[in-house]
C-alpha cells in the first residue's frame, strides 16, 4: 500500500470527514474572461493574466487541503489550442490547486485524460450522476443557446428522474432567474457573485456518501 492511500485509509477510520467542494470556469490564461465575466482586473493591464490566477489559487488553496474533493466541474482554461506554449506551464499550475482533484470536461477542456492525470487529477468524466444529482459543465436547461451536449445530458436527467444540476458555463449568471423547468439548479462558476472566486462547498450527505465510499 502506498503512504498516501495509508495514510487516507487511517483519517477515515479515526473519522476524518473530508470535504467536497465544486467550482468551475478558471478560464486560466483567457485573457478576454477578465472583461467578459467582469473580474477585478484591467484587462490592458499586461499583468491581468497573472493576477487573475493567482487571486483563484489563492482563494482555491485558502478553504481546500489536500485530503478534500474538489469537482472542478469545466473551463479549467481556454484558448490552449492556440498557444501551445502555455500547455506545460497550464499542467504546472493546476498541480498548485490543493485537493483530490476529479475533473468534468468543459467546453474548453480539449486535452486527453493523459494530461490532466499527469497533471494531479484523479479521474475525468464527461458527467457523473450520484442519485437525484447531475454533476455537468452544463446547466441543462431547454433555450436556443442549448449544444448539442448539453441536450444529451439534459435527456438522462429526464430519464434518470434527476431533481438537481449542479452546473457552470454559465459565469456570473443566475439560474434561479429563468423560467422554472422543475429542476433545482446549483451554480459553481467561480463569477458567480455569491461564491466570489472560492470553490463552493458542498454540504449534500448523499455526494459526501459517495466520494467518503469511492476508492480512487
Amino acid at each position: 500500500m502506498n503512504h498516501k492511500k495509508q495514510e487516507q485509509e487511517l483519517k477515515s477510520a479515526k473519522g476524518f470527514q473530508i470535504k467536497i467542494f465544486a467550482c468551475s470556469d478558471h478560464h486560466f490564461y483567457h485573457r478576454n474572461i477578465i472583461k467578459y465575466a467582469n473580474r477585478p482586473f484591467d484587462v490592458d493591464d499586461e499583468d491581468a493574466v497573472q493576477q487573475n490566477a493567482k487571486l483563484i489559487i489563492n482563494r482555491h488553496n485558502s478553504i481546500v487541503t489536500n485530503d478534500d474533493v474538489v469537482l472542478m466541474i469545466g473551463d479549467l482554461s481556454a484558448g490552449l489550442r492556440y498557444n501551445s506554449n502555455n500547455v506545460d506551464n497550464f499542467k504546472e499550475l493546476l498541480k498548485l490547486l490543493n485537493g483530490r482533484k476529479i475533473l468534468i470536461r468543459g467546453n474548453h477542456d480539449y486535452e486527453p485524460d493523459e494530461f490532466y492525470l499527469d497533471a494531479g487529477f484523479e479521474s475525468v468524466y464527461e458527467y457523473l450522476e450520484i442519485d437525484e444529482f447531475f454533476i455537468s459543465h452544463y446547466p441543462c436547461y431547454e433555450s436556443r443557446w442549448i449544444c448539442t451536449q448539453e441536450k444529451e445530458h439534459l435527456n438522462i436527467i429526464n430519464k434518470d428522474n434527476c431533481k438537481y444540476v449542479i452546473h457552470g458555463h454559465i459565469h456570473n449568471k443566475n439560474p434561479n432567474d429563468w423560467e422554472p423547468d422543475g429542476l433545482q439548479r446549483i451554480n459553481v462558476c467561480i463569477d458567480y457573485k455569491p461564491n466570489n472566486y472560492y470553490p463552493l462547498e458542498l454540504n449534500i450527505p448523499k455526494i459526501q456518501k459517495y466520494f467518503k465510499n469511492l476508492k480512487f
